[in-house]
């Protein structure tokens, strides 16, 4: 079966339920013969994935959508990432009916290093950590990842950076 097809390179999914019950699958759609990005969107099923919606846009700015749907109460949270000539930025895209409406909100504002692919999971008492791959570990010689902790699951702060792993061959 098939849950999307079109012509583009769709990739970069993060899939999960929403509070109503409803499986989505937010990706975005990538022309890989001109290398650009065409938009990112969704997919819903209300029927645990029998049949699915249409395609629906919710940006066509270039952003990655990475990582995890985070449900808090009603409210749906998932980050993405554009990378920028000046530096990288992480954006807070939130819905609080279901995927009917999103507002975001920019993380960290620009970051210099070469955080990309974060992922947020909440943690106990309303704090959550947020880990970001150094893209770039291997030329700077630094830790393969970066942490930003939070209080309240929406602002961070960059903590520094750590492992996943020993060295490149070896994961722990």
């Amino acid at each position: 079966f098939t849950v999307f097809n079109d012509s583009n390179d769709d990739r970069n999914h993060i899939t999960g339920v929403l509070p109503n019950g409803n499986v989505v699958v937010v990706f975005r759609r990538y022309n890989s013969d001109t290398s650009t990005q065409v938009d990112m969107g969704y997919v819903m099923s209300a029927d645990n994935g029998s049949t699915w919606g249409s395609y629906n846009i919710i940006e066509s700015d270039p952003l990655v959508p990475f990582g995890n749907l985070l449900v808090r109460g009603s409210d749906v949270y998932f980050v993405t990432y554009q990378v920028l000539p000046e530096g990288n930025i992480f954006r807070l895209y939130k819905s609080a009916n279901n995927f009917s409406s999103f507002t975001n909100s920019d993380l960290l504002g620009i970051i210099s290093n070469n955080a990309v692919e974060p992922v947020i999971v909440d943690i106990s008492g309303g704090k959550s950590i947020m880990i970001a791959r150094n893209d770039d570990y291997i030329n700077t010689g630094q830790p393969s990842f970066y942490q930003y902790n939070s209080s309240d699951g929406v602002n961070f702060t960059y903590k520094g950076v750590t492992n996943l792993w020993s060295d490149k061959n070896h994961s722990v």
